[in-house]
This record gives structure tokens, C-alpha cells and sequence, in this order.
């Protein structure tokens, strides 16, 4: 589930005024419990929703002789991004390429790159050759080739070049075009692929697999560069979800396939085909999903299968030359297994592996039958960052200081000794040079925008990248540890407002499993908001519930069976705590969230009325029996298996509590959660004589898209909760 994007109100309904009763009007200020005198002036909401931190570089790499560190960064003011380069030795910057204007294209161009999401956002990808010699630019549908401070076109076709990637010899190109597999050597291409045509796919990503699995790609180049393994999907029984685009004359029908849960997915085969064309070689393995791909050392293909109700993720080793498929290793979990990009080969036949079977995510070294823990403790690796093998080192992201933090650090192939790479407290992520002796280091604390800074691996030398405007007199939140009803200890965290007295609080949620808010980082624009509501006196709160990530396999399994149920729960703990501080008036509380956010801010208002006085839901799932197959069916299987799972965990279950006030915020082409679940759960609280206002986007999908409309979608928050809790 994407987890993230007011314009035109609709009032859902005829409702009579008992049913939704008005909020109370504040409480006299009460002197023992003021935050200070005079509140800071709040800010502004044109700040919140630009680029209040400044252009930061993103998308950042090291030249593969790693003499310079390249990235994107946006322009002042505007969403074009231009890309750059940086010299660590001596700190000059250089811009690279200057982003053009988008090209001009007949209607047929720009009707097929919209159905292949195809957009111009200045540059928005760029791909080293392995040679360090020129670079892939990836624009408005086309390909560029970048050598020598000169640009070359290299495809003007209909169709759009899709996934574009170098073979590791850099002396050929691959990518899919018109839903088969092309080769580009010498100026020439080819297809090696001819089965791709209407339900026929070859070499792309299913929606399934890009939306819930994390993988983007179809195929794969061999480590010889002689061979391309690649996808097949057949998508006949899959079912249509069909919407409109209400803005053209005629509603144009806009058709995608969307396997809802308990839904055929497509059928798959994973093929290997010579680079130069020819013959196919099919792999003998089978499963619903194909999880990831990758070639072995030796030139095997090592395949990732994954079941239908996801207890059991298989790694086989195939033959490229019969396919015959040889079970390496096998992850089985009761509930879900977990899926990661963590798989590393080292070239005498061992590899590193990611595990929970020990109660938290570690890495582990397999050594034929033996895995052996690299990694241990009640605490979590989240990212295997590289591998080095000559010095016999791992470099990893993890969380072993506190559950607030993220650090780089780096432990050997004998798991004797991990060290940490990064000294702040706070968060950080890293990239880190081919050599590995230097990495860019981008942290950030709450309340302290990003800095990036390029730091000497396991020394003291460092150099600042880029630093963020200063932001000045930006409050920390107070973290702290909640307890639920059954005594669970719950991370939360809450910003305090900066009027006296007893005052109005907004809950913001996510709530959806392997997501973590409460984290010692910079919190965006999101943060930027809720700091806009605290100087108007409101408090903001935040609570991680049972299936958040970070707390190991327990805490996130306890959601299994149903979504939202327990979550609920916990969120309504965290909400008894919040009613009893002294500065926050228990009868005033609201929540908000998007996607499974919104969700979860329908079930708290409909399962607690008598907490939560209001709600903003943004794009939420009403019925789970709308959504897709391998996010839902992980967590509660199908609807066939589990229906009374369903129903529990359905906000459109609940409709007749409706009795506080609701907001609901919805794209109109979402292609995630779709506008039609919004529409089911409106369409039953009218005919129950409910009212639900609401705000839908014309043109946004599952986010929204651009200043203007954020800014929108801010202040209709905003007002909603002035209304309805009182503040001012």
C-alpha cells in the first residue's frame, strides 16, 4: 500500500442535527497548566506546502570510479530537476545537464505515455554505464545517452522505453517496449522477445509486484552479459477495474487491471534468453508471486517464490541451460513471511540472507544447510547497504542504539564486531562509495531539517553536501512510552500547544503494518503543519500501534487475522493517556491520516466516538474486500477464508455509529485505493441519514500533486478541525 495527496465540498447527506453534536466550546484558560505567554506566529501554509528546507539534492550516486558524487536537485521554486555533480576532494560543484523543456507530442504520444505514466519532470532518473563514461537520461518516454558533456537521442518511438538498463559490460542497452524485451547494441536494436501483445506481457513488473512486492523490474542481465532472464505475465483473468476521466467531454473510461482480494492474479513464467535472440529456456519453478530475481556467481539464476498466503518464501538455484530449479532455502512464518532486497552473493557459493526466525529482522551468512547469525538482539537491521567482500565487511542500516534512530554500520563475515559509522543521534541513511571509503550521509533529527555530508568510512574527515534553510524556534516533540490495555508498551510522541490552558489535540495516524512514525527525524511538510496547529494551540499526538515496524516479529504479527482491529485499540489507549494531561481537553480530540492513515482515522471515530470527536479520513480503504490481493490476503487472507475478518476490519462495517463529525479527502483517479470505496461508504451513510462532508480531487491520483493542491488540502484540514474541536 502506497502510503501517500481539497477542492470542491460535497455534503454526503440529509442528517438531522442530533445526530452530530456540535463541539464543545473551549474551557476557560487554566494558569497552572500554560505552555508559554504569547504563542509563536504560526507558519504560513505557502511555507508549509513549497520548499521550506531549500532544494536538496536527491537521487544521489558515486561515479563508478568514485572521484564524484552526482544527484538531482530541483530548481527554486520549481519541480524541474537538473542534474550535478560534486567533487569530494575539493567541494566544487558543477551542473552536469540542464533540464529542457518537455517536448512537444501528438495526441497518440501523449495519450500512450499517460497510460504508461510517463510525466516530464525535468530529470527524473539518470543510470551510470558501467564503464564511468556516459550516462542513461530517461525523458518524457525516450532515452538520451550523455557522454562528454554532449546529449544523443537515442530512441523517438510511440512507445515509451520502459526500465531501461545497461548490461554489466556497459557495451549493450535492454528495455521493454511495447510490452516485449529489446536489446540495443551498436547503434542497433532488436527484440528478443515476440510473445508480448494485449493480455501477453514480457519483461515488466506486474501491478501487483510493483505495488506490494517492491519489485519494479521484469528482467535481468546476466553477470557475462550474454543472457537476459525475464517475466511473462498473462493477465487474462484478471479483472477490469474500470473509472472515468470526468474532465474530457465523452468521461473518458479509463480500464486497469486491479485483482481485488480473493481475485485471479496473473500467471507467470520466468524464461532466460540469449542477449542476441533466441531460443527461451523456461525455469521449472512455480508460486503466485515472483518475489526477486538475481544471478549467482557461478551463472546460475537464484529465484525467489513466494505462496498465495505468503507463509513461505522458497530460493531456488536454476539451471540456465534446462531450467531445473534446486531449492537453496526456505523462510516460513505462521503469518506472513517478510520480503526484502537484502540477498548478497559472495563468489566462493555462500550468501548473506535476512531472517526474523529469531524474533527480530538480522542478517544471516548461509553456508550450505548453516545460517548463521551476522546480526542478533532485540533490535533490527533494516538495510543491508553493501557488501565488501575483500575486506570481509557488511555495511548495514539499523536501529541498535534506540527504535528512534537510524545508523550505518558495518560488522564482519565472522559476525564478531559490529561498529557504527554514524555519530549523530538521529536519522540517517547512506550511500557509499565503490571503494567504500567514503559515504554521503544524509540526518536529520525531529525538528531539525536534513543535512548532507559527505564523511570519511571509519574517519574523521567530512565535508558538507547541502544543508537545509534555516528553519528557526522549530519545536521537538516529547517522545515517550505509552502502555495499551493489555500492558504492551506503545513509542509515542507529542507536541505540546503554545496556548494555556485546556486545549484541543489532533491524533495523526498511519497505523498500516511495517510503517514506524514515531522516529527522532525530520517530519516534512507534515511536520511543518502540525507545528502551524501547535502554535494555534492545539496539541498534536502520535502513537505507533501493534503492527508497526521496528519492534520485531511479535509486535507486528499481532495484527494477523484482522486489519485495524487491534490498532484501533491501541490508538484508543494512547487517546485515554492524552485526554488526562492537563493540557488537553479530553472532550476535544480529532485524528487524521492517509491510505491506511484514513483507515484507521474511520475506525477510531466510528469504534470510539466517546474519544475522538472528529475525523479526517484522506483516501481510505472502507472495504477491505476492495483491495488488492497481496497487500489484504497477507494479513487476513482471503475473503473466502476469512470473512468475519473482514467485516470486523471494514469501516463501511460501522456506518450506523456515524454520529461525529467526518471528513473525507479522495482522488478521483486513484488507482490504489480507489474513489469507488469512498463513494460504497458515502452511498450507505446517506441512506442511514448520515452526513459526511467530503473533498474530491478531479485530477489526483493516490497523492496530490503540487503546491496549490496541498495547499488546499491543508487549510480544508485545518478549518474542519477549527470547526469542530473549537480551536482558534
Amino acid at each position: 500500500m502506497r502510503r501517500w495527496g481539497c477542492g470542491f465540498l460535497l455534503l454526503a447527506a440529509c442528517a438531522t442535527e442530533r445526530e452530530v453534536q456540535a463541539a464543545p466550546k473551549p474551557e476557560a484558560a487554566d494558569a497552572g497548566t500554560a505552555m508559554v505567554a504569547e504563542a509563536p506566529p504560526p507558519i504560513p501554509l505557502e511555507q508549509v506546502v513549497g520548499q521550506p528546507t531549500g532544494a536538496l539534492p536527491f537521487r544521489i550516486t558515486w561515479s563508478p570510479d568514485g572521484r564524484e558524487v552526482y544527484y538531482l536537485r530541483a530548481r527554486a521554486g520549481s519541480r524541474v530537476s537538473d542534474l550535478w555533480a560534486l567533487d569530494p576532494q575539493t567541494g566544487q560543484e558543477r551542473r552536469v545537464l540542464e533540464a529542457g523543456e518537455p517536448q512537444k507530442l501528438t495526441p497518440e504520444e501523449r495519450s500512450q505515455r499517460e497510460r504508461q505514466r510517463v510525466r516530464h519532470r525535468g530529470i527524473g532518473r539518470y543510470i551510470w554505464n558501467p564503464d564511468g563514461k556516459s550516462l542513461l537520461i530517461p525523458r518524457s518516454g525516450d532515452l538520451y545517452l550523455l557522454r562528454d558533456g554532449e546529449q544523443e537521442r537515442l530512441t523517438q518511438t510511440s512507445a515509451p522505453e520502459l526500465n531501461p538498463a545497461w548490461s554489466p559490460d556497459g557495451r549493450s542497452l535492454a528495455y521493454v517496449r511495447a510490452q516485449n524485451v529489446y536489446v540495443r547494441s551498436n547503434g542497433e536494436e532488436r527484440a528478443i522477445t515476440q510473445e508480448g501483445l494485449g493480455k501477453l506481457r514480457c519483461g515488466l513488473a506486474e501491478f501487483i509486484a510493483q505495488e506490494e512486492l517492491g519489485r519494479h523490474t521484469g528482467f535481468w542481465w546476466s553477470l557475462d552479459s550474454k543472457s537476459i532472464a525475464y517475466l511473462r505475465t498473462d493477465s487474462t483473468n484478471v479483472p477490469l477495474f474500470r473509472y472515468h476521466d470526468y474532465l474530457t467531454p465523452t468521461g473518458r473510461q479509463i480500464e486497469q487491471e486491479y485483482p481485488r482480494a480473493g481475485d485471479a492474479n496473473v500467471e507467470w513464467r520466468l524464461g532466460i534468453v540469449p542477449a542476441a535472440g533466441g531460443e527461451t529456456v523456461w525455469m521449472q519453478v512455480g508460486g503466485e508471486y515472483l518475489a526477486r530475481v538475481n544471478w549467482m556467481p557461478d551463472g546460475a539464476l537464484a529465484v525467489q517464490v513466494i505462496n498465495r498466503e505468503q507463509t513461505s518464501l522458497k530460493l531456488y538455484r536454476c539451471d540456465p541451460g534446462t531450467g531445473e530449479g534446486t531449492l537453496l532455502l526456505e523462510e516460513q512464518d505462521d503469518a506472513w513471511v517478510m520480503l526484502h532486497r537484502n540477498l548478497r552473493f559472495l563468489s566462493d557459493g555462500r550468501f548473506l540472507w535476512t531472517s526474523e526466525r529469531h524474533g527480530f529482522r538480522h542478517i544471516y551468512l548461509v553456508d550450505g544447510q548453516e545460517l548463521r547469525p551476522l546480526t542478533h538482539g532485540s533490535w533490527e537491521m533494516r538495510s543491508v547497504v553493501a557488501l565488501d567482500e575483500e575486506a570481509g565487511l557488511v555495511y548495514f542500516m539499523g536501529s541498535r542504539e534506540s527504535l528512534l534512530e537510524r545508523h550505518l554500520y558495518r560488522v564482519d563475515l565472522e559476525g564478531r564486531k559490529i561498529e557504527r559509522l554514524t555519530k549523530e543521534p538521529g536519522w540517517h541513511s547512506a550511500v557509499l562509495s565503490p571503494d567504500y571509503s567514503w559515504f554521503v550521509d544524509t540526518w536529520s533529527r525531529a525538528g531539525v531539517p536534513p543535512t548532507i555530508t559527505l564523511r570519511e568510512t571509519g574517519g574523521e574527515r567530512s565535508r558538507v553536501l547541502a544543508q537545509s534553510k534555516t528553519l528557526p524556534d522549530l519545536p521537538r516533540p516529547e517522545f515517550l512510552t505509552i502502555k495499551a490495555a493489555d500492558g504492551t508498551e506503545l513509542s509515542a510522541m507529542v507536541l505540546k500547544p503554545a496556548l494555556p490552558g485546556r486545549r484541543p489535540a489532533i491524533v495523526y495516524t498511519y497505523g498500516g503494518p511495517t510503517a514506524q512514525l514515531v522516529a527522532d527525524r525530520w517530519g516534512g511538510r507534515r511536520y511543518l503543519f502540525h507545528v502551524r496547529l501547535a502554535r494555534k494551540g492545539y496539541a498534536i499526538f502520535t502513537l505507533d500501534n501493534r503492527g508497526s515496524a521496528g519492534r520485531g516479529r511479535d509486535f507486528s504479527r499481532a495484527v494477523a487475522g484482522t486489519l485495524c482491529e487491534q490498532e484501533w485499540r491501541d490508538q484508543a489507549a494512547g487517546v485515554q493517556w492524552l485526554g488526562s494531561q492537563p493540557y488537553v481537553d479530553p472532550a476535544r480530540i480529532g485524528i487524521w491520516g492517509w491510505s491506511y492513515g484514513g483507515t484507521m482515522s474511520l475506525m477510531c471515530l466510528l469504534r470510539a466516538p466517546e474519544l475522538f470527536s472528529a475525523a479526517v479520513a484522506g483516501a481510505p480503504v472502507c472495504d477491505w474486500r476492495d483491495y488488492d490481493t497481496a497487500y489484504t490476503e497477507r494479513y487476513m487472507r482471503t475473503p473466502q477464508q476469512n470473512p468475519k475478518g473482514y467485516a470486523a476490519s471494514s469501516p463501511i462495517t460501522y456506518v450506523d455509529r456515524l454520529r461525529r463529525p467526518l471528513l473525507i479527502v479522495h482522488g478521483v483517479r486513484d488507482d490504489n485505493v480507489h474513489f469507488r470505496t469512498t463513494v460504497a461508504f458515502v452511498d450507505k451513510a446517506q441512506r442511514k441519514g448520515k452526513l459526511v462532508e467530503m473533498d474530491f480531487y478531479p485530477r489526483a491520483a493516490h497523492g496530490l500533486g503540487g503546491p496549490a493542491m496541498n495547499r488546499l488540502f491543508y487549510s480544508r484540514i485545518e478549518r474542519f478541525f477549527d470547526t469542530h474541536l473549537g480551536g482558534k
